[in-house]
């Protein structure tokens, strides 16, 4: 009987109540994210590609990718690493498949554990999860990390509260979060590379960092989910037009960002502290935590007004970890788990204001 009754979980969207509608959800963020993906793994493939031309050896001291490595060695001895435009993408391919395989055959194995222990049902979304995932992490992180941060991710993320649909926190949220506090040196944050030089100060020089960054500016081993602001941007927009219900989010965190440069930006501090609300959508992953992350049904508030606020808060606090601290310059995650978590207050508050102004117009009417 309490197998039937985890059937109720899906029931917690308030637009998708039925598993039909949850799992086109799901396929549409997994197609969208192919499209990010798409284009991270040639730009990634492209870097590696031109690092590999100048050093061969800087991957041998590597554990996560000696074997993409040495395939890519081999494909070099055999005279076909030149085969155009394909041969960064499956360079890319040879690094980026393995994560999402590893994630996947880690969530599998916890889905099984749950289910064989626990007397849950299966639970399915495990591979949007995980190609979000490792779309998040740096290309060259060794697979034990990875096995690592996901299976914390979906045990203490998603299992220990029941399943999808009932979860506190995002679980690829949690396990990113995870991995880079456990280890920072993992993490290429591009926020910081950007930011160590002051000449983007310069007119001339900031337009061209700012669309190079739109564009895909990102160089090295880094995450394919911040290479292109423009993909995540893009895949933005495609969302609103099919689901008109993330509207108030978005907004919500362009008004937070733009809210944010105001009160912090001033010309008597550091460089940092005068950077435009527009350059935190082309840095680091905000793009693509604000689509895949942000707009999250699980974690959602469920009213409108409660998505706009949560939004707000988002940006807000984006811009205010990155540019007050800076032990964190990325900002995004950390912004995203703290908003997640007040989201029940969010909603408490709204729900008893409604409460109060219906109480108050009744004693009028009387």
């Amino acid at each position: 009987m309490h197998r039937l009754h985890n059937i109720s979980l899906h029931n917690r969207f308030p637009l998708s109540g039925e598993l039909i509608r949850w799992e086109k959800i799901n396929q549409l963020f997994l197609l969208l994210a192919l499209t990010v993906a798409f284009f991270g793994i040639w730009n990634v493939g492209q870097q590696i590609q031109i690092i590999y031309a100048s050093n061969p050896a800087i991957n041998e001291s590597n554990d996560s990718s000696n074997l993409a490595f040495h395939i890519y060695d081999w494909i070099v001895n055999l005279g076909i690493y030149d085969l155009g435009g394909v041969t960064p993408f499956a360079i890319g391919l040879l690094y980026f498949i393995p994560l999402v395989l590893v994630s996947l055959l880690a969530c599998e194995f916890w889905d099984w554990f749950f289910v064989k222990f626990f007397n849950r049902i299966k639970d399915g979304g495990n591979l949007s999860i995980c190609f979000i995932f490792a779309l998040l992490l740096p290309i060259n992180i060794p697979l034990s990390y990875v096995i690592l941060g996901i299976s914390f991710g979906i045990v203490f993320g998603k299992f220990i509260f029941g399943g999808t649909g009932r979860y506190l926190v995002s679980p690829v949220l949690l396990g990113v979060l995870f991995l880079s506090y456990s280890y920072p040196s993992l993490f290429n944050d591009s926020f910081t590379n950007i930011l160590s030089t002051d000449a983007y100060l310069s007119m001339p020089m900031q337009e061209h960092i700012w669309s190079r960054l739109l564009t895909g500016g990102q160089s090295g081993f880094v995450s394919i989910a911040t290479v292109s602001g423009f993909w995540s941007l893009l895949c933005l927009t495609a969302l609103l037009v099919l689901r008109k219900e993330y509207v108030g989010v978005v907004i919500g965190a362009l008004l937070g960002l733009w809210f944010a440069t105001l009160l912090l930006n001033s010309p008597d501090k550091s460089a940092v502290w005068q950077i435009q609300w527009y350059w935190h959508l082309v840095t680091g992953s905000f793009a693509f935590c604000l689509v895949f992350i942000a707009t999250d049904l699980t974690v959602l508030p469920i009213t409108p007004l409660g998505r706009i606020i949560y939004g707000c808060i988002f940006g807000f606090l984006t811009l205010v970890i990155r540019i007050a601290n800076k032990n964190h310059p990325e900002g995004t995650m950390m912004a995203l788990l703290l908003t997640s978590l007040l989201v029940p207050i969010v909603d408490w508050f709204i729900v008893m204001s409604h409460q109060t102004i219906l109480q108050y117009k009744r004693r009028r009417a009387l």
